[in-house]
């Protein structure tokens, strides 16, 4: 029971650091047009994601 317990506190902490890291993509600006990122999406070009830590 302990190993499950472990398995599902490490999901929903994998969750959590998934949820954050889409707020913070969403909140980068477009590097290519400079516009918010909810507004004129360019697709093709990459996106760096560097480690909090």
């Amino acid at each position: 029971m302990f190993k499950l317990n472990s398995l599902k506190a490490r999901m929903n902490e994998l969750i959590r650091l998934h949820q954050q890291l889409i707020r913070r993509i969403d909140e980068q600006e477009n590097r290519v047009t400079m516009a918010p990122a909810e507004e004129n999406k360019v697709h093709g070009f990459a996106l760096t994601i560097n480690p909090l830590m």
